[in-house]
């Protein structure tokens, strides 16, 4: 039950997050649109937990030195994709974009520098 009421509070706390950055995103002019909000709110879900998912790949080739399989080209091209989108968004004044892009650029970037350093 203890486990039940952890994932209850930290799903709290990433809502709360998540409303957090809809605000940044949509701004205060456009509050009144719930389904817009909501569409945003499940959007910035699905790429932070892709965000976290990604950090195994870095625990692979960086802890276990398993890069076989591992694509530094793949990667290193997410890693200058990911750079031209945070680019875009402080052009912009994104914030939430250069944010969730920055994380991008180490996740990736790590995965890359990992393959060139444990690649057999």
């Amino acid at each position: 039950m203890l486990c039940f009421h952890r994932l209850f509070a930290n799903a709290r706390k990433l809502n709360v997050a998540c409303s957090i950055l809809v605000e940044m995103h949509l701004g205060k002019k456009r509050r009144s649109l719930s389904a817009e909000k909501h569409a945003a709110i499940a959007v910035y879900i699905v790429v932070f937990i892709g965000q976290f998912i990604s950090l195994d790949q870095v625990r692979l080739v960086w802890l276990e030195r398993e890069t076989s399989g591992v694509s530094f080209m793949t990667w290193a091209f997410f890693t200058v994709s990911s750079s031209a989108w945070c680019a875009y968004g402080y052009i912009r004044k994104d914030r939430v974009l250069v944010l969730t892009n920055c994380i991008w650029i180490c996740i990736n970037g790590a995965v890359a520098l990992g393959v060139l350093m444990h690649a057999s």
